[in-house]
């Protein structure tokens, strides 16, 4: 919850209509670069420590599925029509390469790109020329991780609520399919599996968990393991639904369960 609550936080007041500037040193994993990490425009965004060791089951990323192309400039959306309010939008990427900076590997901090904003628009237009020159995105996978999250009151608490960003932009996939990322480097697991269930308005259960599919893939990010792993929606309502992870420890085959809520819909100002 601290991404939303700080980054909401920080925001100043409006004056014309524009947002004052986040206050990028809180938002900074230790050992950022002040002088490019820095305030632009309408966002945070530069070159940052990586974080090593992020809570586990916890997501660090959640798209709309669809490889996005290197472009000049994207525009991110969201299910806006069932999210009035502010989102915070986190966007990372992998490590700068070493030659961007003429040092051995084995010299380099593990740095890479960063950008933090918030929007109450529905939509994020985002320039790459920063990340670009970095020396990110340059071939045809600019393997970004993208986060967005607002806060909902569900049954009387504020919780975080993700939001699938939509960068690819290709309505050929349809809707309702997602790419989820999440570390899981404490311990290992076996036999992962999600179940989706839709909430009513009241923030209770309104159907039986659907199952919506299973992490196979683990791929090295930075220093931590990373989890990989595609949800289809495609089928069920627009609306709130409770995540639901589902594992087994390898070592004691103690089951290990961790749970978010996000919003599914259409990423486009009408209805689906």
């Amino acid at each position: 919850m601290s991404l939303i609550i700080a980054m909401l936080g920080a925001l100043a007041d409006t004056t014309g209509g524009q947002p004052r500037p986040l206050q990028c040193a809180s938002l900074a994993p230790p050992g950022a670069d002040p002088s490019n990490y820095a305030w632009r425009n309408n966002r945070c965004e530069g070159l940052t420590a990586v974080v090593e060791k992020p809570p586990d089951l916890e997501p660090q990323s959640l798209m709309v599925a669809g490889q996005p192309r290197p472009k000049a400039r994207y525009t991110l959306t969201w299910p806006a029509r069932l999210t009035p309010g502010e989102v915070a939008i986190r966007l990372t990427s992998r490590l700068v390469t070493p030659t961007a900076y003429g040092r051995s590997a084995s010299s380099t901090p593990r740095r890479g790109y960063r950008l933090d904003a918030v929007s109450a628009t529905g939509r994020f237009e985002w320039p790459t020329v920063v990340m670009r020159t970095l020396g990110v995105g340059q071939s045809n996978d600019i393997t970004v991780r993208a986060l967005a999250t607002t806060t909902e009151m569900v049954v009387g608490q504020a919780r975080v609520v993700y939001l699938p960003l939509d960068l690819a932009q290709d309505r050929r996939l349809g809707f309702g399919r997602y790419a989820l990322h999440f570390t899981l480097a404490s311990f290992p697991v076996q036999e992962i599996n999600f179940t989706a269930t839709r909430l009513s308005a009241s923030g209770q259960p309104a159907g039986a968990p659907v199952p919506i599919g299973d992490a196979r893939v683990t791929r090295e990010y930075g220093r931590v393991g990373e989890e990989f792993v595609r949800m289809d929606l495609s089928k069920e309502q627009d609306g709130l639904y409770r995540i639901q992870m589902h594992a087994l420890a390898s070592a004691d085959k103690r089951p290990i369960t961790a749970e978010f809520l996000m919003r599914h819909g259409s990423t486009e100002s009408g209805s689906r």
